[in-house]
């Protein structure tokens, strides 16, 4: 009777040190962790973007994503990047059409855990207005490298590290 109190309580102390790792695992919140993701998966769709990919200025340390819903909204005004098979398009849009409309092309590839590199094609600005000056530029230039950094379910940013 004794050997079964003894198997019955180390069964017990097992049983209750699995649930407590177990639940340690399940309550960690480690937003930054993408371990179990390919960066390019999080990052394929459309996206608001803070600014145009590739703006003449030189290269951005940091860009801002937010998910696009399109069950919510027909039409996406503003900044957008559309991201599929490892290829951008960046764009800038208005309801009016009576505005300056940058665009860039590109690549964007795994470099890493977390991490892309983004390789800049193209840069086009057209527009209806007289100050919106016309360019074409073909630039074939790497920003660099980004780690990706989840902020919400639908926000990221890139961070730019080398």
């Amino acid at each position: 009777m004794k050997n079964y109190i003894v198997k019955k309580q180390s069964i017990l102390t097992i049983f209750y040190w699995v649930l407590v790792v177990l639940s340690m695992q399940a309550c960690s919140d480690d937003s930054d962790n993408f371990d179990e993701f390919e960066p390019m998966q999080i990052l394929q769709g459309e996206w608001r973007i803070n600014e145009i990919i590739g703006y003449p200025k030189g290269a951005t340390n940091l860009f801002t994503l937010t998910k696009v819903d399109r069950d919510k909204e027909e039409y996406v005004w503003g900044m957008t990047i559309k991201i599929e098979d490892e290829k951008f398009v960046c764009v800038s849009s208005a309801p009016c059409g009576n505005d300056c409309f940058p665009s860039s092309k590109g690549k964007i590839g795994k470099a890493g855990s977390n991490r892309v590199k983004i390789f800049v094609e193209n840069f086009d600005q057209e527009g209806m207005i007289p100050e919106c000056k016309e360019i074409h530029l073909k630039l074939n230039k790497t920003l660099g490298i980004y780690s990706i950094k989840k902020i919400s379910a639908t926000k990221l940013q890139l961070v730019r590290t080398k």
